[in-house]
């Protein structure tokens, strides 16, 4: 998130998104600021700011930035679109999930596993909305998992090893 794809062996600021406009025009250094939490994905990070936005930087191979175009990459914070603000994020390996304030799960990125829960096994680039009524929520490389409001424990995607603690899954499910 430093604009740069260096290692850095000690702490380096993020900085703060710009539009891409002014991204050529000249380089920005200025600090991110207004960070509530940050949740770190496989090659990916997301940031939840106080007004509830989520910004993410790294790897899109899949779509997990939540960029409204297709990159591979990007160095520097970039917004996602949400349709409401967001209480929490999560980064999956190759995805992302947030819970919105009203309790809304939105995900965008891989979903081969069908670990975004939309229904399909379809890579998402662009957020869904899913479920409502819950209270946390927590993605893993290829499944996701949310405890909703009356205290149910919902999960979904990859069941390889067992972690939707269902076997009657199967392989996997692609719906909450």
């Amino acid at each position: 998130g430093d604009g740069t794809t260096t290692n850095s062996s000690t702490p380096v600021n993020v900085i703060a998104p710009v539009l891409a406009a002014a991204r050529s025009a000249a380089p920005n250094s200025t600090p991110l600021t207004g960070v509530k939490s940050v949740e770190a994905g496989y090659y990916h990070t997301c940031a939840l700011m106080n007004d509830g936005s989520v910004v993410c930087w790294g790897n899109n191979s899949s779509g997990q930035l939540g960029a409204p175009t297709v990159v591979s990459y990007s160095a520097t914070p970039i917004g996602v679109a949400l349709p409401s603000a967001m209480g929490a994020v999560s980064g999956g390996g190759f995805s992302t999930c947030a819970l919105s304030t009203g309790g809304g799960v939105t995900c965008w990125g891989n979903n081969v596993y069908g670990q975004l829960g939309a229904g399909t096994m379809n890579f998402v680039t662009s957020p869904v909305n899913l479920v409502k009524s819950v209270g946390t929520l927590a993605a893993g490389a290829a499944s996701t998992c949310l405890l909703t409001g009356s205290d149910i424990l919902k999960c979904w995607g990859s069941n390889m090893a067992g972690q939707l603690g269902n076997p009657a899954a199967g392989a996997g499910s692609a719906t909450p």
